[in-house]
């Protein structure tokens, strides 16, 4: 063999080798990187969280910011109190994070500091009595409520909120007159509207309750800029659902109805709306729908019972 057919095959060899490496290494290289996007995929779909799943740990995820949101908070009111820095509002503030975090002894110990440092901080008995509330302080509860109503006498809102103490504590007339003082000080007040309607229904005025539930309904139907939306849409379903219940009461079930049907188009998983329903049915004769309507609400009562319902 010459040296230049040496040199040739050489040549030819090196060639051969790169022709190889080119097409069979990218070739490989795409099977291995399919491989890959194939065992992605595969692990995306197996590890797909159910409706309910999903929607758990969406709640826990909102949950842990907001709790991070309020311990950030806390800390912020921290450093302004150790530094002296508009105290009293700190304190209140501080409160405030600790009551929505349920630490309702740490919200009342800063309410009280609040109300050391200003005997007329009017917010801090406000808030303060609500909590008590909450933790089965009623007597301590309804003083601050007394307080807050001596400090701000023309403020509606604590009528209305001293009279729901004084109805869960049995002194319905005097609860009454708070809701009438509620009332004169605010005649557009809904909520003390429906409050007040409650408690004529369960001293059995029906008419009167009838009269309050529809002020509320109209009211509620039209709610100022400031009240969000759904909360306002909760606020008219659960008032044309008293509504409701009270013309069921006076065997009115054509109004019953009518009502009724208005709380499912706002709340179409209320429950105890579709149980309603179904007795108003039932007693109109209707057995199919009743039928329909209580198979609906123990579907619904049982939804409630799985995670994230």
């Amino acid at each position: 063999m010459t040296k230049k057919q040496l040199i040739t095959y050489i040549v030819i060899g090196i060639v051969a080798v790169v022709f190889y490496w080119l097409f069979f290494s990218g070739s490989e290289k795409q099977k291995n990187e399919k491989a890959t996007q194939a065992e992605v995929v595969k692990e995306i779909l197996e590890s797909q969280e159910t409706p309910e799943q999903q929607s758990i740990r969406l709640s826990n995820s909102k949950k842990d910011k907001f709790i991070l949101e309020q311990e950030s908070l806390i800390k912020q009111y921290d450093a302004a109190i150790k530094a002296g820095k508009d105290v009293e509002n700190n304190y209140f503030q501080r409160g405030l994070a600790n009551e929505k975090l349920q630490r309702y002894r740490g919200a009342i110990n800063d309410y009280t500091n609040a109300i050391k440092l200003n005997d007329e901080a009017v917010l801090s008995y406000y808030s303060r009595g609500l909590v008590q509330q909450k933790i089965g302080m009623n007597t301590e509860a309804l003083n601050d409520l007394n307080k807050s109503i001596e400090l701000r006498p023309n403020d509606h809102n604590f009528y209305n909120t001293r009279a729901l103490m004084l109805v869960e504590q049995g002194q319905l007339q005097q609860a009454m007159d708070d809701y009438n003082k509620a009332l004169e000080l605010n005649p557009e007040y809904a909520e003390a509207y429906f409050n007040r309607g409650t408690l004529f229904e369960r001293q059995k005025e029906l008419q009167l309750a009838h009269d309050d539930y529809s002020k509320a309904i109209a009211l509620h139907a039209s709610p100022p800029a400031s009240v969000d939306p759904e909360v306002a849409k909760e606020n008219l379903a659960e008032s044309y659902y008293r509504r409701s219940v009270i013309y069921y009461l006076t065997t009115d079930y054509e109004k019953a109805l009518e009502d009724i049907n208005k709380v499912i188009a706002l709340d179409s998983k209320s429950i105890k709306a579709y149980q309603l329903r179904a007795n108003i049915y039932d007693n109109t004769g209707n057995v199919a729908a009743a039928a329909a309507d209580e198979a609906t609400a123990q579907t619904l009562s049982l939804e409630s019972l799985l995670p994230g319902g």
